[in-house]
């Protein structure tokens, strides 16, 4: 895979304005001084009416007024101060002069000399300033016009985010015309000057003034492949084609491959909702064949109980993902899905109708049986104290495959579960049994013709679950409350021989402490897991005795076994007469939490797997994580090969030693190869109206090396640059996403109104 040391995403603020995420202004500018509103120059006068106040006023003719010495005026929320002003009753204009200033509830102007009508909500001025308080921004202009239409004209135009006194970075243009009904800014000739330095010309461009989505081009991309010198260029355009739909058109220029063109739609109604997506580049012409990608995502409500979805993806080759798709890996997808579903809900029935699809990415790897189609169906579980209770479940499923020395053929799955819970405030007796009857008509087996191809199986599934919830008040520095939990849960499941029968999406489950309390130890119902066990577990709590905040949780049990279990998927019986220990832990208090998991293998007497984490989290930026996981699937194999043993350490951290500069840290650690498998390290710093944020990574592909590679040799190091404009626009890779992925309970800096907010 070749290493892309940058990805840089390229400024154009004119016609990449949309891209900038929409946050509140006190997260993003929570560096900087705030801009405000002057203090009200007058009361606010009645409905249509102007206030007026002055030292000196003097009627010079005809309806012309003079106003004199700490002049204001005031239309509703719009007020304007000066040392002079000229009202003409006649013509219902005014003019003002001397350290003049008007604002309303959005914008402050100051200026030399204003003209403007006698409602205040048009007019010009001369040589002004301005500042918006909300974001925060401001700027300055030779002359600024409010017209009647609604739009406001300036020219020879300033415009910063940054705190006055301060200009890291300004745009200036010849002139820009803001539309407020549209929401919507247009400018001419804009420079883009970074500490006084033009960086960046753009002779047009458009932008929002407004939260509202606009059409218009998004940040282009350029990356780099520094391996070969190669590189892409994408130039993202967006159509806001209505307020419940929108669509996204990505031209992309490879300087070896050709020109590829993507495509996003996105929609939303009142009962329905989805995101269609797709690629195509026409004859690669490195790969030599046409390439493409596409996604689907869908789900409605069609009335009267009655729901649809659909989940479609798919991509033209095996190597797609790697040559193609941005990111930071390449993807570990073994095979592509594509599902769609109709359900009802009713009031006493839930039906659910299914179809899926699988499609290898990979041309040797074998995807999973299609259920096509799948019908379940199940009642409400009628759940209920000191009742009799029961529950209905089915299902209909026929299985396909593409391989054809696989066996298919249908299946029919019914079970009807009875219980009567028994419970009071310190203790419960759930007794039940589930009546399951399962039966197969399969095609012929291509490895044997003559086997049988009806199968059926019956069998009862005993369960008894109890427990006491006993408590204690308790005195640790402050009053808690300890709790004592113990738990019995019984199942008894007959023998039937199920060895004929194939397995079309059954497997073991994963154990660990919730497994103690489920019946079958196998998911789906090719296989029922014959067994005779017991299991004690016991839970304890540490609870604040007002708050009922908890502390402390930390729990443990084992399955005691009275029989052999002869249903296994080797065929060979399982003849141990106890499981492992399993426990779990969970606690904290203020900024620390830890959670914890073991499996205790008590032939060996050692621990067979074990997940420890540690972390500290005051704030946002004040995270740091410690954790340890190590798993051990055969203790006589442990030394054989890495798939029976996984042992790593993790360290991971964004810490803010100040209110502008942090560290970002990450360290996965693999203790049985001593290899470091992961490795972020990047520095960020924010200023008041701009940030950066340059990360280094070092990661290892997850495949083991071929015969004639090494470690080394699938090593990938990036480097990844962001910087950001603050309320302008950003210029380098989207870190969060990665970052999100690598340090657990990371958060975006800024708090995010859509989960695509470059939109």
């Amino acid at each position: 895979m070749p290493s892309r040391i940058l990805t840089l995403l390229v400024l154009v603020f004119g016609l990449a304005g949309q891209a900038a995420a929409e946050v509140r202004a006190s997260e993003r500018f929570g560096l900087c001084t705030p801009l405000t509103f002057p203090p009200a120059a007058l009361d606010a006068p009645p409905d249509g009416a102007m206030s007026a106040r002055a030292r000196r006023v003097e009627l010079v003719r005809d309806g012309v007024s003079t106003l004199e010495g700490d002049v204001a005026l005031r239309r509703g929320e719009r007020q304007l101060t000066a040392d002079r002003a000229t009202l003409n009753a006649t013509t219902e204009r005014a003019r003002a002069e001397g350290d003049l200033r008007f604002w309303d509830d959005t914008v402050v102007i100051e200026g030399d000399q204003a003209r403007m009508s006698s409602a205040l909500d048009t007019g010009e001025f001369e040589r002004a300033d301005f500042r918006v308080p909300e974001p925060h921004a401001r700027g300055g202009a030779g002359r600024i016009r409010r017209l009647a239409d609604g739009r406001t004209r300036m020219w020879d135009v300033r415009y910063t985010t940054c705190d006055p006194g301060r200009q890291d970075w300004l745009l200036d243009a010849s002139r820009v015309t803001l539309d407020h009904d549209s929401g919507r800014g247009y400018a001419r000739h804009t420079v883009l000057r970074a500490v006084g330095v033009p960086v960046f010309y753009i002779p047009w461009m458009t932008f929002p003034i407004t939260e509202d989505r606009l059409t218009g081009l998004l940040s282009p991309t350029f990356d780099v492949d520094t391996d070969d010198g190669s590189y892409d260029i994408a130039i993202p355009i967006y159509l806001n084609l209505a307020p419940n739909y929108d669509a996204t058109l990505i031209p992309r220029i490879f300087d070896d491959r050709g020109e590829m063109l993507g495509a996003e739609f996105r929609y939303l109604t009142e009962d329905s909702e989805g995101e269609i997506r797709g690629d195509y580049l026409p004859d690669d012409q490195v790969y030599g064949d046409d390439r493409y990608s596409y996604e689907l995502e869908h789900q409605s409500t069609l009335g009267a109980g009655f729901s649809t979805r659909a989940d479609l993806e798919g991509v033209s080759d095996e190597d797609y993902h790697e040559d193609i798709s941005k990111g930071f890996a390449s993807t570990s997808a073994r095979f592509s899905e594509q599902t769609a579903e109709l359900a009802w809900k009713g009031d006493w029935l839930d039906v659910n109708g299914r179809v899926e699809r699988y499609r290898p990415i990979h041309e040797d790897q074998r995807t999973p049986y299609e259920r096509r189609p799948q019908v379940t169906w199940e009642t409400p579980e009628s759940w209920a104290i000191n009742r009799p209770t029961w529950q209905l479940e089915g299902e209909h499923v026929e299985f396909t495959s593409n391989d054809e020395d696989r066996r298919v053929g249908k299946r029919q799955d019914h079970t009807l579960t009875l219980g009567w819970p028994l419970e009071t405030t310190a203790t419960f007796f759930r007794p039940g049994v589930a009546l399951r009857h399962t039966a197969w008509d399969l095609d012929a087996d291509p490895a044997d013709p003559a086997a049988p191809r009806e199968f059926d199986r019956s069998l009862p599934i005993w369960t008894l679950d109890t427990g006491l919830f006993l408590e204690r008040p308790l005195e640790v520095g402050r009053p808690l409350l300890q709790t004592l939990e113990p738990r019995l849960y019984y199942v008894d499941i007959p023998y039937r021989d199920q060895e004929a029968i194939p397995t079309f999406d059954t497997g073991e489950q994963t154990f660990n402490f919730g497994q103690l309390f489920q019946p079958n130890r196998y998911t789906g119902p090719d296989r029922i897991g014959d067994t005779r066990r017991l299991t004690t577990a016991v839970t304890t709590r540490f609870l604040d005795r007002t708050s009922g905040e908890e502390y402390l949780a930390a729990s443990a049990g084992q399955i005691r076994y009275f029989t052999d279990r002869e249903v296994t998927l080797d065929g060979e019986p399982a003849t141990a007469t106890e499981s492992d220990i399993a426990g779990e832990l969970r606690g904290g208090a203020g900024p620390w939490r830890a959670t914890g998991s073991l499996l205790y293998d008590t032939e060996f007497n050692r621990p067979r797997q074990r997940a420890l984490r540690l972390q500290y989290k005051a704030a946002p930026r004040r995270l740091v994580n410690l954790d340890y996981r190590d798993r051990i699937n055969d203790f006589e194999a442990e030394e054989a090969v890495d798939e029976y043993q996984l042992s790593q350490a993790g360290a991971s951290a964004i810490w803010a030693f100040s209110d502008r500069w942090h560290v970002i840290l990450h360290d996965r650690y693999d203790l049985r190869e001593q290899f470091h498998r992961e490795v972020l390290f990047g520095i960020g710093y924010d200023s008041c109206c701009w940030g950066v944020r340059l990360v280094a990574r070092r990661y290892q592909e997850q495949a083991e090396p071929g015969p004639d590679e090494t470690r080394a040799e699938l090593v990938d190091r990036n480097a990844f640059l962001e910087f950001e404009l603050k309320g302008l626009s950003a210029i380098g890779s989207r870190l969060d996403e990665m970052l999100h992925d690598s340090i657990y309970g990371y958060e975006p800096r800024f708090e995010q109104d859509d989960a695509d907010s470059n939109r």
